[in-house]
């Protein structure tokens, strides 16, 4: 599988990072569960990490 151009969107909120799947033909999750149709951005729990579609990144902020 691949990744979309416009995949999805990752939003830091001061200590906080949301992830906002953006239509993605191969979709985006966190923790185990998609984010397809979603509407609104999904809160990571840190260190944590989001599947865009067979890719897998780690997050973590400074100070997690």
């Amino acid at each position: 599988r691949e990744l979309s151009r416009r995949h999805a969107r990752l939003t830091v909120d001061g200590d906080e990072l949301e992830v906002d799947d953006l239509g993605s033909s191969n979709g985006t999750s966190v923790g185990g569960e998609m984010l397809s149709g979603a509407s609104h951005p999904v809160r990571i729990t840190m260190p944590g990490s989001v599947v865009f579609g067979d890719l897998e990144v780690i997050v973590a902020l400074p100070n997690n």
